[in-house]
């Protein structure tokens, strides 16, 4: 209030304002109070991971020879042939030791092994022919005649089986050098059941010679016939 002259005059107040500061963003924290990005690794995590990689790399070292051993091992056709032979009821065993009689089945090509079985069969039925022959003309068989000898009867019907048997083998062993292995099936399967005809009859000195044809005719009747599927 100013005075003058006996008067006072108002004077008005004015409010004077107070600029207000903005609000910023913190300052950052200086790199000393910041905190690490990854945790520290504990030494004995270190540890843990350096003997992880090492029996890692230990295990390929040692798994990589066997690998290439199993990758590089090949097997011949004899013995990939023998160990599917088990649907014709023939074990690889008795395959391999019937094909070892013929050196030449460890280099023989599928169609090859077929030829060798076939030409063992042949080679059988001649020796059980050749085994009859001499039986009948033995001094046991002699002056024996079919009619009054059942025996003598059946050698000779036991005789007629194996000569009719040996050339149709060998057709099939010529059905199968072309190919054609179907139709060679079809021979062998009836050349397996002449020593089931031959063991039917009494009294015949030749059970070992019809199992053993038995078993040689199967193992050919296997092979043509998966060669033939």
């Amino acid at each position: 209030m100013i005075l003058s002259k006996g008067k006072y005059t108002k004077t008005p107040y004015v409010l004077k304002s107070t600029p207000i500061s903005l609000i910023h963003d913190p300052p950052p924290l200086s790199t000393k109070h910041q905190l690490p990005k990854h945790p520290p690794t504990h030494p004995h995590t270190n540890m843990k991971s350096c003997i992880s990689s090492i029996l890692s790399f230990l295990f390929l070292v040692i798994s990589l020879p066997l690998f290439l051993s199993v990758t590089t091992t090949t097997t011949t056709p004899l013995e990939h042939l023998c160990n599917n032979l088990g649907g014709f009821y023939i074990t690889p065993d008795y395959c391999l030791s019937a094909f070892s009689a013929d050196p030449r089945c460890h280099t023989a090509d599928y169609n090859q092994l077929a030829l060798i079985s076939l030409n063992l069969t042949i080679s059988n039925a001649t020796h059980v022919k050749s085994t009859i022959n001499s039986l009948l003309t033995s001094t046991t068989f002699a002056s024996t005649t079919p009619s009054s000898d059942p025996v003598r009867k059946g050698l000779e019907t036991c005789m007629k089986l194996y000569d009719d048997v040996i050339p149709s083998l060998r057709w099939s062993a010529q059905s199968v050098s072309a190919g054609r292995y179907d139709g060679a099936k079809a021979v062998v399967d009836q050349a397996v059941n002449v020593p089931a005809s031959c063991d039917s009859m009494p009294g015949l000195p030749l059970s070992k010679e019809n199992d053993d044809f038995s078993r040689i005719a199967l193992l050919s009747e296997a092979v043509v016939g998966y060669l033939a599927n």
